[in-house]
């Protein structure tokens, strides 16, 4: 049996609003900047067990930065994404990325 293209879009637009109606949460993609530091970010997402995502968050800036502005940054961004995914809410489960290398950060959350 062959699907039409339409057929498949609408498919798989129904997965996603039946995924996100059952976690409360969605997934977006995107890449920004948060203030005027000249610091931009681009994420992975990766779905865990127990309805948490674990979310990198790539920090690449146009000037110097201190790593205390990058972390700071990072974590707007990272609630910015998470406040995105989860309409309903959201919480981290650390208070501070975990380690990562050079300009990852990576934070896990799950939506209320």
């Amino acid at each position: 049996m062959s699907f039409g293209l339409a057929t498949m879009v609408y498919v798989k637009l129904a997965f996603i609003l039946l995924c996100s109606v059952i976690c409360g949460c969605s997934t977006s993609d995107s890449t920004g900047s948060i203030g005027s530091s000249g610091i931009r970010f681009d994420h992975r997402a990766e779905a865990l067990s127990g309805h948490k995502t674990a979310l990198t968050v790539i920090a690449t800036n146009d000037g110097p930065a201190s790593r205390a502005s990058v972390d700071r940054e990072a974590r707007a961004y990272a609630d910015r994404y998470a406040t995105r995914a989860c309409p309903k809410g959201h919480e981290f489960y650390t208070d501070a990325p975990m380690p990562s290398a050079g300009n990852e950060r990576t934070f896990v959350f799950g939506c209320s």
